[in-house]
């Protein structure tokens, strides 16, 4: 029996995420998420799966061209993280 917490929690108010998680799939250290997050510059999302997607949830993270997106189930654990940089043209 495994006592490793998920990487992501899941409460009435939405998700909690384990900031080394956060840190290394946008590319950053794990000091600089909390400063980015206070002056807006890292944004999220966070949706729940319905129908065939029930029990499911993405959550969606922006950093200015980068898109960090962690599909989980409803335990909180990573099914699947990917991370999009939309380059030069993301940046506006």
């Amino acid at each position: 029996m495994s006592t490793e917490q998920p990487a992501v929690s899941i409460g009435d108010d939405g998700a909690t995420v384990d900031v080394k998680l956060l840190a290394d799939g946008l590319g950053v250290d794990v000091a600089d998420i909390y400063p980015l997050l206070r002056q807006g510059k890292l944004t999220s999302n966070f949706e729940q799966g319905v129908g065939d997607d029930a029990g499911r949830c993405r959550l969606t993270f922006w950093l200015g061209a980068q898109r960090f997106r962690i599909l989980i189930d409803a335990r909180g654990n990573v099914l699947k993280k990917f991370r999009t940089d939309f380059g030069v043209l993301g940046r506006r």
